[in-house]
């Protein structure tokens, strides 16, 4: 394994490079599923197993080029918020996913159990699932959390299959030693941008329906003014009163303007905000600051219910995002905040 300094205006960004050539399946897992999750790999005969994959990854996002030889299947035990995308040159795979039998090309999320059959090739991407939510929280104009249910069914000789590849094989280049995207900060995450906006609008998933239909009415001023009010104020300990006053109209008229163009309730949208900013802290600093710390300041004080509730927004325990921190430490929430915490 090999690593470089992909170099930003303002900090550098590792940039991990991994080749693997050869029949060692314990080397080789990682690679052709996820570095984040529990996998297991079993061959079907007793020919030893040839394989070769590089694979690069940098800030959550990986892109891979493999090429497989002999009959083997990879069970994922443990799920993990990455969306892993493969895009077959040739060869064959059928994949298991929530109980449906899904023949390459495809989409899939995690967890994901394949069988591959004889010679197959392929590049696959894999993409942090909060990047796409932040994505659609930008697109739809409010909060998006909890499992995305992306499809597992991407037609690769559709125009947006054709442009996937297309754009994961440009990342492979680019990201490779000498590529111009390690010099190209700017062009990188124009790439990226284009890949995540791409699997929104391509591929069936749980706010797909939302998306297609017209656009609401522009959100009313008094709700502007109280939503900035509660992103810049969220770590203090604000009521409704000062949510209310903050906009200038009374707290009836404040929770009408909610329900009607947020399809919430201000004290939601400012929980909403606030366990934001605890899942921000423990990517990076729950290795440093316990669980039930981080929920405490910013002002969970059940952390049982914080701990349940967390995982019906992300998929995961608060302890999971921890460790995952340890892996992918420059993942990034869109509603994460550089204030202090609410003070007790």
């Amino acid at each position: 394994m090999t690593e470089s300094l992909f170099s930003k205006p303002d900090e550098g960004t590792l940039v991990k490079d991994n080749f693997i050539e050869g029949s060692d399946p314990e080397r080789l897992l990682p690679l052709i599923s996820s570095p984040l999750a529990s996998s297991d790999l079993a061959q079907h005969d007793s020919r030893s197993l040839n394989s070769r994959c590089s694979r690069i990854s940098l800030d959550g996002f990986g892109v891979a080029d493999a090429h497989h030889e002999e009959a083997f299947s990879v069970m994922i035990d443990s799920p993990v918020d990455v969306v892993t995308v493969f895009l077959p040159a040739s060869g064959n795979a059928v994949f298991h996913w929530s109980g449906q039998q899904v023949e390459s090309p495809h989409v899939a999320n995690a967890p994901l159990n394949a069988r591959q059959d004889g010679i197959r090739s392929q590049l696959s991407l894999t993409i942090d699932t909060q990047s796409l939510r932040d994505k659609l929280s930008r697109m739809l104009d409010r909060t998006i959390s909890g499992n995305l249910q992306i499809q597992p069914t991407l037609d690769l000789a559709s125009s947006a299959g054709t442009l996937m590849r297309e754009l994961a094989l440009s990342a492979h280049r680019g990201l490779s030693a000498g590529g111009a995207l390690r010099q190209c900060p700017s062009a990188y995450s124009s790439l990226l941008d284009a890949i995540e906006y791409l699997l929104i609008e391509s591929c069936m998933h749980r706010y797909t329906d939302e998306l297609r239909r017209p656009a609401p009415s522009p959100t009313p001023r008094h709700v502007k003014r109280a939503m900035e009010f509660m992103e810049e104020h969220m770590a203090q300990p604000i009521s409704l009163n000062d949510i209310a006053a903050a906009a200038k109209v009374s707290v009836r008229t404040l929770q009408h303007g909610f329900r009607q163009f947020r399809n919430t309730s201000p004290t939601m949208h400012l929980r909403d905000l606030r366990m934001c900013a605890a899942r921000q802290e423990l990517l990076q600093n729950g290795a440093k600051i316990s669980v039930s710390e981080i929920a405490l300041k910013w002002g969970f004080t059940h952390l049982g219910r914080f701990a349940a509730e967390y995982k019906r927004r992300y998929g995961e325990l608060p302890s999971k995002t921890v460790h995952m921190s340890d892996v992918l430490p420059h993942r990034r929430s869109m509603c994460a905040s550089q204030a202090s915490p609410p003070e007790s």
